[in-house]
């Protein structure tokens, strides 16, 4: 009975040092991954290293990382503007990641496939427009998640947004105004835009792609 009862103990002393060590293996995997991610889209982007989050899914740990293969991962990122505050800001970056291949180390993760959605706001959208000038104004319209309302010098325009890849078109409702193009230069690791909707916050940007380079 004593022998047993130390067999017990002795296993569940054992599973908690493995628990232990798989977490903090978790913790320090995280962080240097995070630290990875940010760099490549600070690169591919031309932005400021703005703060990314990365949380690993799955339990346990080690035997992915055995594997060399991460199940799922979610990925969170500030802020994709340029560091010298031209082009398009992209924030409250959320995607998750299947299928993350290890490479070198943890020094490169290419992803099989990673979807999510993006912020564009419609300050940085003005500016794309009309420069730093601040004569234009952008908010949502009802009628649909596609329009918006641009105001320059009192006049108001309905437009409908759509996306041809990582760009956005503004196309007037009103008959023979032209039609703008906006280049989605912060959205990071090469995915695409799949759809725009007009939200309280700005433009949501939803996107994906397949054989996604997050770092390396």
């Amino acid at each position: 009975m004593r022998a047993l009862r130390r067999t017990v103990i002795t296993l569940i002393v054992l599973a908690v040092i493995f628990i232990g060590a798989d977490r903090l293996a978790l913790w320090f995997a995280e962080d240097f991954l995070a630290g990875k991610v940010t760099s490549a889209t600070a690169s591919a982007t031309g932005s400021g290293e703005g703060k990314t989050q990365v949380d690993i899914e799955g339990f346990p740990f080690l035997t992915q990382v055995l594997g060399k293969e991460l199940h799922e991962i979610r990925i969170s990122a500030d802020d994709t503007a340029p560091a010298n505050g031209s082009g398009i800001a992209v924030r409250d970056i959320k995607g998750t990641a299947h299928g993350v291949k290890i490479t070198g180390g943890f020094s490169g993760a290419v992803a099989e496939q990673v979807e999510g959605t993006a912020t564009v706001t419609y300050a940085s959208i003005a500016r794309a427009l009309d420069g730093d000038t601040g004569k234009t104004e952008i908010a949502p319209v009802t009628g649909g998640p596609d329009r918006i309302r641009i105001t320059r010098d009192g006049m108001h325009v309905i437009a409908r947004i759509s996306t041809d890849g990582n760009t956005i078109r503004i196309t007037p409702e009103t008959e023979g105004a032209p039609e703008q193009n906006i280049s989605l230069t912060g959205i990071p690791w090469g995915i695409t835009a799949k759809t725009v909707q007009a939200t309280d916050d700005g433009i949501k940007v939803s996107f994906a792609g397949n054989g996604v380079t997050l770092a390396g």
